[in-house]
């Protein structure tokens, strides 16, 4: 993966671009969502956490997978399963089929999570790896501006539904730059094994790593998902709220610069 290390990350950042497209998809949304389907607040904020219901329950049976699966089969699954599970939602004629193209999707979301920030770790692994992952890191914010800057566009050009499909489609056509960038055999896991010292370890470092992602994720999606209805729910303040995220997406590749030039990513 070493050689072709810019290919697998500009695959890595097209693949998790449509994870985080569709995830924030749905705050724009949420009058229409409101006006067609009856929802109250209490639904949508349920609409949003689903998406990541799966990773509570599956996080470890999947990452086990993960390591022992082919990488290429293993994104091909990620990203179809995204793909059912946005056209689930795009189709959804109650809140129940809402609620199941959001869990389909994330399951997909999951699978694709782990598998990609574990081929971009093992394929910058002693070179660039910060600054890697600082741009794979920032693909999350970029999206969230992206949704928030051409929803009114794509709502009017394509109707909510219509906008859904074509996010469904993105996780589609992230399909053959995947399979261009991985080769057919390698698990991700036979490139970038962890040490025998750390291998099964559960450290107080990771539970407190684990925690603060549970409390920003928490925060992140309550933000991003009410926000903009609070800021008068119109484009300029999808805008507005938007302007948040240009924090993140300019101060994650600068720290992974900053961290590869430094050293010690580990005080970091």
């Amino acid at each position: 993966l070493a050689r072709r290390r810019w290919l697998v990350l500009a695959s890595a950042v097209l693949s998790f671009f449509a994870v985080g497209a569709t995830f924030f998809a749905v705050p724009p949304l949420v009058p229409q969502l409101v006006a067609s389907f009856g929802l109250d607040h209490l639904m949508v904020g349920i609409l949003m956490g689903s998406i990541a219901v799966p990773a509570i329950l599956l996080s470890i049976p999947l990452g086990a997978a993960v390591d022992r699966w082919p990488a290429r089969a293993a994104g091909n699954v990620g990203l179809l399963v995204m793909a059912a599970g946005g056209t689930l939602f795009a189709l959804a004629s109650s809140f129940p089929a809402l609620l199941l193209g959001r869990l389909v999707f994330g399951a997909g979301g999951l699978l694709l999570n782990l598998l990609l920030a574990r081929l971009v770790t093992a394929a910058f692994a002693g070179r660039e790896l910060s600054l890697a992952m600082g741009i794979f890191n920032s693909v999350y914010p970029a999206s969230m501006i992206v949704m928030f800057t051409l929803h009114p566009l794509l709502l009017r050009l394509a109707g909510w539904r219509g906008e859904l499909l074509a996010l469904a489609a993105l996780a589609v056509a992230a399909l053959p730059l995947h399979n261009i960038a991985l080769p057919a055999g390698p698990r991700p896991g036979s490139v970038a094994a962890p040490s025998p010292r750390s291998r099964g370890r559960v450290t107080p470092a990771l539970v407190a790593l684990a925690a603060a992602w549970m409390l920003f994720f928490g925060v992140y999606a309550a933000v991003f998902t009410f926000a903009p209805e609070w800021a008068g729910g119109d484009a300029a303040a999808l805008r507005t709220v938007a302007l948040i995220a240009w924090a993140a997406l300019v101060l994650a590749p600068a720290a992974g610069a900053a961290i590869d030039r430094a050293g010690r990513p580990a005080r970091w």
